[in-house]
């Protein structure tokens, strides 16, 4: 297995491939193993000791957890943590495409792509430290990412790791998932969903000056600025940093004045009647085409001759309105001692977890999955996770042999 990993970081192959690619380099010497050892059966069957089916219980019996367990422990004590300080972890769900039907892990879910493909959905944990991927979960594909916060608690019980930080999107945001990271004793730093009316109030309500003591970073996005705040969230006064994007701004007016200009076509039609709508048919569907967008349109129903008709106009006071959270976005922080500067860079610096995924998705040829059987499915994440281990761990070795061209080194990988 650990072979099969070595190979999903030099040069990824299906299992059909690996016999030959290992005869070709030095790992039959290095393991002390035969050459004519290592076949197809051989790989697949390395499967079933990580995970298998238990025929007499009808159950399957999975042991990646501890081993991640153990993986994480001896990587922490030859790589501890600053003296004093506490993980900062990042957690995240992504979607893996399937191949196949047979397999029940695999489902139609969400996805970033939109497409109407059965997957499964992998969570992963990331140390901010080091980019050490601590552990992961596999979820059916219909399973959504705020469903698994309980899950993940259980997990860092077992992993033994003292209350940190976590970082998350705003996906994973809910009272309930907020309230356990407190119970927990952990702290948070996460988005929160422009969607929520306690949100957009914020948004509205909270004027970021353009000058240079809130000005936070610049981005490839644009220029970011943000202050902090108290605001009423999820059930107590807590501490909010609301940032905003001139860019970001720019975009939200344009892609608005877009939508409503290709809105207000549709209107024109739908107020001649042609389906000879009464008044509240004809309301009922245009708040039905419109939905949100309704409240920027003001209507006027004429009725003749028991036909009914409309005029509408724009309300220039709600698109004005709508303007003042335009580029804005808002933060949640439970740990006060924490500068607006501070969360954001956090919050911005999440995206190691999606690089990682990244990582394991293409680099290490990840997708599509076609495996069938659910246990194989499982095996072969871990596989994939421990190839992403092995990547840490070369990466980490480098930048410890040839610290002086550390920076070069960490943007060849990104771009990598």
């Amino acid at each position: 297995m650990a072979i099969w990993a070595i190979n999903r970081v030099i040069d990824p192959e299906s299992a059909t491939q690996l016999s030959d690619w290992v005869r070709n380099t030095d790992l039959p010497l290095l393991s002390g193993i035969s050459p004519d050892s290592f076949t197809k059966d051989a790989f697949l069957t390395s499967l079933d000791f990580i995970c298998r089916f238990d025929q007499s219980s009808g159950r399957i019996d999975d042991i990646s957890a501890p081993i991640e367990e153990s993986l994480y422990q001896n990587w922490r004590q030859n790589n501890p943590l600053p003296c004093g300080e506490y993980e900062t972890l990042a957690y995240d769900m992504t979607a893996v495409l399937f191949h196949g039907t047979s397999c029940p892990l695999s489902q139609l879910g969400y996805n970033s792509n939109h497409l109407r493909r059965k997957q499964i959905n992998q969570a992963i944990l990331v140390s901010k430290y080091d980019r050490y991927p601590i552990s992961h979960s596999t979820y059916s594909g219909e399973r959504t990412s705020i469903t698994t916060v309980k899950n993940l608690f259980s997990r860092l019980n077992d992993l033994s790791i003292q209350p940190g930080t976590l970082i998350w999107d705003r996906g994973n945001v809910s009272n309930q998932s907020v309230q356990t990271v407190e119970q927990f004793n952990w702290k948070i730093i996460c988005g929160l969903p422009k969607t929520s009316k306690v949100v957009q109030n914020i948004l509205l309500e909270t004027n970021i000056p353009t000058t240079p003591q809130y000005k936070i970073k610049n981005s490839e996005c644009g220029h970011i600025y943000a202050k902090n705040i108290r605001a009423r969230v999820f059930g107590k006064v807590r501490s909010v940093v609301v940032y905003s994007n001139m860019n970001a701004g720019i975009r939200d007016i344009e892609e608005r004045n877009e939508n409503l200009q290709s809105y207000s076509i549709r209107v024109d039609h739908i107020l001649k009647n042609e389906e000879n709508l009464n008044e509240k048919q004809l309301n009922d569907h245009l708040t039905k085409i419109l939905k949100s967008y309704y409240r920027f349109f003001t209507f006027r129903f004429i009725k003749s001759n028991s036909h009914v008709t409309g005029e509408w106009e724009f309300k220039d006071d709600e698109i004005s309105q709508a303007q003042l959270a335009d580029g804005k976005y808002a933060i949640l922080s439970t740990d006060d001692n924490l500068s607006a500067k501070e969360v954001v860079n956090e919050y911005f610096g999440k995206d190691f977890v999606e690089k990682r995924f990244q990582k394991m998705k293409s680099g290490h040829e990840l997708m599509p999955v076609r495996h069938r059987l659910e246990h194989r499915v499982r095996s072969y994440i871990f596989i994939n996770m421990l190839a992403l281990r092995i990547n840490t761990v070369i990466f980490q070795k480098f930048l410890t042999v040839c610290p002086e061209i550390q920076m070069n080194v960490c943007e060849h990988f990104s771009r990598k």
